[in-house]
This record gives C-alpha cells, sequence and structure tokens, in this order.
C-alpha cells in the first residue's frame, strides 16, 4: 500500500515539475536566438555589444567603445532593431517620468534619447506597452538602469 501511494505521489510531482521546466527552457532557448539577432546586427555594424539586457520581446545592448546603443524589439523571428549612436545624443529620460502618481496606471514605458540638435525629434524606445502585456515587470527598473548608464555616457 505504502509503495502505491509512493509511486503515485512521484508521478503526481513529475506531471506539475515537467510543464514548469520545459517552459523554462523555451523561454531561455527565445531569449538566446534574441540576443544572437542583437549581437549579428551590431556585428553587421562593426560593433560589439559589451552589455545587455532582455525582458519580454525586447533586448538592449551597447557597445561602450564606439558609444552605439543597440535596441530589439520583437522576437528573433519578426523584430525590429534600432541603432543609436550615443554621440548624437544629449540627454536620456524614461517616460512616464518618475514623478507621476503612484496610483496612475503605466499604459507605455519608454525611453526618451534626446538628439544634440533640438530640433530633432526625440527617439523613443519602447519597454512597456499594456497593448502587449497586461502587466508590468522588470521594465520599469531596466528601463531607468539605462536611463541611467546613458546618462553617464552622453
Amino acid at each position: 500500500m505504502e509503495l502505491g501511494t509512493t509511486i503515485i505521489g512521484g508521478i503526481l510531482v513529475l506531471v506539475c515539475i515537467i510543464p514548469i521546466v520545459i517552459v523554462s527552457n523555451n523561454r531561455k532557448k527565445k531569449d538566446k536566438l534574441t540576443l544572437k539577432a542583437l549581437y549579428d546586427f551590431a556585428e553587421n555594424e562593426s560593433c560589439k555589444i559589451g552589455y545587455h539586457d532582455i525582458w519580454l520581446n525586447a533586448a538592449i545592448g551597447i557597445d561602450k567603445d564606439n558609444k552605439t546603443l543597440f535596441f530589439l524589439k520583437g522576437n528573433h523571428k519578426e523584430h525590429y532593431i534600432k541603432k543609436v549612436d550615443l554621440e548624437e545624443i544629449r540627454a536620456c529620460n524614461v517616460l512616464p517620468l518618475d514623478g507621476m502618481d503612484k496610483a496612475e496606471r503605466i499604459e507605455k514605458l519608454e525611453l526618451a534619447l534626446f538628439p544634440q540638435t533640438k530640433s530633432e525629434p526625440a527617439i523613443l524606445l519602447e519597454f512597456y506597452s499594456a497593448d502587449v502585456s497586461m502587466q508590468l515587470a522588470d521594465e520599469l527598473m531596466i528601463a531607468r538602469k539605462w536611463d541611467k548608464l546613458i546618462n553617464q555616457m552622453v
């Protein structure tokens, strides 16, 4: 009787754990392919990404030597990549600004890069959109980290 209970318990544990492991492995594979797309694009532009971050459907990387920022939105199959020369940027901010009311729901979170020429529009890098994902995860923390890093370089 105890052997049967142990076997059933073991099977139930496996049934619960296996899907979690499969989902985790699939996510890691997608992340690797997304980063490969970002790194390949940078290499084609004669740059080498030294630092990067990746999150749901996006990745960002920087070549500090060439002062070039790369931003990928989408996945490894369908995406767009933006290349930004930080020599042409005067400032960077997280939008919406940090001073907004905490009770307000964030519909969109962007990193705004302001060109040296004030007449040119800001370059907006979308970190989060409520239309794509229902819940904000690490995007705000990542956006603030990159805001600080970029402002130190410009």
